[in-house]
């Protein structure tokens, strides 16, 4: 009986020890998020989940990490897409924020999310038509350099309109 004891406290002082090893990842994660460093920020909210689901001790900090993690995927998305024009990219963080929002009931950045995942689907399948439609006037015109300029000129003025071309 008295090794059952004390084996129940050293359980529950390692579960206590293992609460206290998530609060400086916790830390870490807040602090990225706070300087808008939203890849480091999603890599130790994923850790805070992880690590501290099934610990009453970290509850509030799973919690606050389920609710920040949708959003830091929400800003990778946006970031690659606004600032790198990397839409391959962005689309995978958009899809991903969308997964998480709904895994976690963040319905706000679901909307979000997957209004942004719709959008990159729509400028895909434009894009498709547009090089078809491409494929078929550059033969065409073959060789004739002011007609495809009027051709690319024509496709900017489309496409930039519906993913704000800079």
């Amino acid at each position: 009986m008295k090794k059952l004891f004390v084996s129940a406290i050293a359980l529950l002082a390692a579960g206590s020890l293992w609460a206290q090893d998530v609060t400086p990842i916790y830390n870490e994660a807040a602090a990225a998020y706070s300087a808008k460093d939203f890849a480091t920020a999603a890599a130790k909210f994923e850790q805070v989940i992880d690590q501290g689901m099934d610990l009453d001790e970290a509850a509030s900090m799973v919690a606050t990490a389920k609710s920040a993690l949708p959003k830091c995927y929400f800003q990778l998305g946006g970031a690659a897409a606004m600032r790198n024009k990397d839409y391959a990219t962005a689309l995978t963080h958009f899809i991903k924020a969308a997964e998480l929002a709904e895994l976690y009931g963040d319905m706000q950045y679901l909307a979000r999310a997957n209004g942004w995942v719709e959008m990159q689907g729509d400028n895909e399948k434009r894009f498709d038509r547009m090089d078809e439609r491409f494929e078929k006037l550059e033969a065409g015109v073959d060789g004739n350099r002011a007609a495809i300029r009027e051709i690319n000129l024509r496709l900017e003025n489309e496409i930039c309109p519906s993913i704000r071309c800079v």
